[in-house]
């Protein structure tokens, strides 16, 4: 793999390291925002689903205490001017029970929600049967309806509003454990996402290192290796039969290439030129050579030529005695 990356160009030897870490914080980046949309989501379920659900359940419950109590006051007398008022109040607050409660039916998700929304339906459908027939004996001018009034308000009417409150109670538990299951989930995910936030930011915190580690040495080593020879050639000291050490083949390995092949045609041309020195030098003896026997040759010439010029004087004068 080191090799690998070795052999790679300087613009990939840039781009893959800053291209992986543009991976790793991409990727850091969507793990976060996922992160945050999922809290985002779990955070609107609650704010805008769970948290009123309950507290339309909460407010339902006590539209149900307030409409008994209003059964109570009924049961316990009133004034005949006050019946009017009360009976308002008692059926204002069960019809504002059942509807927060069909409120709640309509935005719940859960089937089982829905499934106890009806069952309160028919408690509460019953429940409000006998209620209203409480509040209708109670004001009646007989001793005997009042009894019966309080007998059912404090037997059937106070069982059947039990069932119907006791629905709302287990409507209200299963908001409870549905919210506590998206911060149970919401913990898990955080946890996830935080292992993974982690290892991203470790991997990115090696590749970092690794390119601090190994990535100057894979550049300058060879670049010094070169300026060390080329340095050795201009001090007039350099050795032309080493060569530069190419272990890659990027631009870096190719420009050592290019100046061992330059070092093998200087060395090449400079035995060229210490041959052509040699022969020049031969030459010049094998020149003086001849020259020293040409000039052997015109001295010999010259003693010749003197030798016959004596014999020739000496003719002269012996033909002049003798005439």
């Amino acid at each position: 793999m080191l090799g690998y990356f070795r052999n790679m160009g300087f613009r990939w030897k840039l781009t893959l390291p800053l291209g992986m870490l543009a991976i790793v914080f991409l990727a850091l980046g969507m793990v976060s925002f996922v992160a945050v949309t999922d809290l985002s989501s779990r955070l609107n379920r609650f704010s805008s689903e769970l948290l009123p659900q309950a507290t339309t359940l909460l407010e339902a419950d006590r539209d149900l205490y307030q409409a008994l109590v209003a059964e109570r006051a009924f049961v316990h007398g009133l004034d005949p001017d006050e019946f009017a008022e009360m009976g308002a109040e008692h059926r204002t607050n069960m019809q504002q029970a059942i509807d927060r409660v069909n409120v709640f039916a309509g935005s719940t998700q859960s089937a089982e929600g829905k499934a106890m929304a009806r069952q309160f339906n028919e408690a509460f459908a019953a429940w409000k049967r006998m209620t209203e027939e409480v509040v209708t004996l109670a004001q009646s001018d007989y001793d005997a309806d009042v009894q019966r009034a309080e007998m059912l308000s404090f037997g059937q009417s106070a069982e059947l509003f039990g069932r119907a409150r006791d629905i709302i109670d287990q409507m209200t538990q299963q908001i409870d454990a549905q919210a506590a299951l998206e911060v149970v989930e919401a913990r898990e995910a955080t946890v996830k996402d935080s292992a993974i936030v982690t290892t991203m930011t470790l991997i990115g915190l090696a590749v970092c290192m690794l390119m601090i580690l190994l990535f100057p040495g894979l550049i300058l080593r060879p670049i010094q290796n070169i300026l060390g020879r080329i340095r050795d050639i201009a001090d007039g000291e350099g050795d032309l039969t080493k060569r530069v050490d190419v272990q890659s083949t990027d631009e870096v390995g190719q420009l050592g290439q290019s100046i061992n092949q330059f070092l093998g045609q200087l060395q090449t041309l400079i035995r060229e030129v210490a041959d052509s020195t040699l022969q020049v030098a031969a030459a010049s003896e094998q020149m003086s050579t001849i020259a020293a026997h040409q000039d052997r040759l015109v001295n010999d010439q010259y003693s010749a030529i003197d030798q016959v010029s004596t014999a020739a004087t000496e003719m002269t004068a012996r033909h002049s005695r003798g005439g």
